[in-house]
């Protein structure tokens, strides 16, 4: 069995080899170079994580689906910049920037394709579990996406409607980052399910505590409050609108489409008034709690279990 210093050194070696390569090149650079930039891999350490606890084997059985998840996640951040006008990824011009728009699209749906070619190699059994579960998470990505961008015009969101579209945007990949991991180890039904709602959770929690960040981090180099600069109705808001009497919520609203200058800093002490970032904190904790009592359900290698645990609480362990 592998430590995760171990099986990380490793899978970043495969992936540092891995690159997209075709007849035509122009199609091909956008992705390859987007996958350059690396990242932190959370996804397919995740998968490789999973295989391991149903398998006494290393993890090399599982490569092809973890990095699937990492060319699907990639494929995510393509078109994600594109929608945003993000002119930076990971501290380097975005993707569309270099190559023009056109061409990152393209080549982010190619990415997409590979995914399912990487999947396509596996025995029939795992094949057919494996292209369902993408093909369901590739759809509710696109939901929440969709859901995100219809909340923009929406001036109430529900808490419910805020936490689904999380679910869906961010936590799906995370449990089938997971389950993809249970189903290459040949994992049983109702453990794939429990890996499933183990990413989940620990993904809606991940979120949770992002937002939060975004309003109270003290990290230097990051601006502070961009949630709140792009109007983003986050559940920090929520909380602070539903909590709110009606005079304050008509107030809260106006500064947050509005654009004064001191904006960030009035609209924070809204939230410490009706105590919301405790709310989004406490709320994170139920997720992660659920999440790791799911683990603790897992009847699987127990040292295993412990390095998943260690990785799961370091994603959620956040520097503020």
């Amino acid at each position: 069995m592998q430590s995760l210093e171990e099986i990380t050194a490793d899978f970043n070696t495969h992936l540092n080899a891995f690159s997209l390569s075709g007849k035509v090149l122009e199609l091909y650079s956008p992705a390859n170079y987007l996958w350059s930039l690396g990242g932190k891999r959370i996804r397919p350490l995740l998968t490789l994580l999973a295989y391991q606890l149903f398998s006494n084997e290393e993890p090399v059985h599982a490569y092809q689906a973890a990095t699937a998840i990492e060319l699907f996640h990639n494929f995510t951040l393509m078109h994600d910049d594109i929608m945003d006008a993000s002119p930076l990824r990971r501290g380097k011009p975005t993707t569309h920037v270099v190559y023009g728009t056109h061409a990152a699209i393209l080549s982010g749906d190619l990415m997409l394709i590979k995914v399912y070619e990487l999947l396509s190699a596996y025995p029939k059994s795992q094949r057919f579990k494996m292209i369902k579960l993408m093909t369901q998470t590739a759809i509710k990505v696109c939901e929440g996406q969709q859901l995100d961008i219809n909340f923009e015009s929406k001036e109430i969101v529900s808490e419910t409607d805020y936490l689904q579209m999380i679910k869906y945007k961010t936590a799906v990949l995370l449990g089938a980052s997971l389950k993809m991991g249970g189903i290459a180890a040949g994992a049983g039904k109702e453990a794939c399910k429990k890996l499933y709602s183990i990413g989940v959770r620990a993904g809606i929690s991940f979120q949770l505590i992002d937002d939060y960040l975004d309003v109270y981090s003290n990290q230097s180099g990051k601006q502070k409050g961009g949630d709140i600069i792009q109007k983003k109705k986050t559940l920090l808001f929520i909380h602070a609108m539903n909590q709110a009497n009606k005079m304050d919520r008509t107030e809260l609203q106006k500064l947050y489409q509005g654009n004064d200058p001191d904006k960030v800093s009035l609209v924070t002490t809204r939230f410490d008034q009706n105590k919301s970032s405790e709310y989004v904190l406490s709320l994170a904790k139920q997720y992660s709690d659920q999440a790791f009592e799911d683990l603790d359900g897992i009847d699987c290698n127990s040292k295993s279990k412990a390095i998943l645990r260690e990785l799961i609480t370091d994603l959620l362990k956040r520097k503020s």
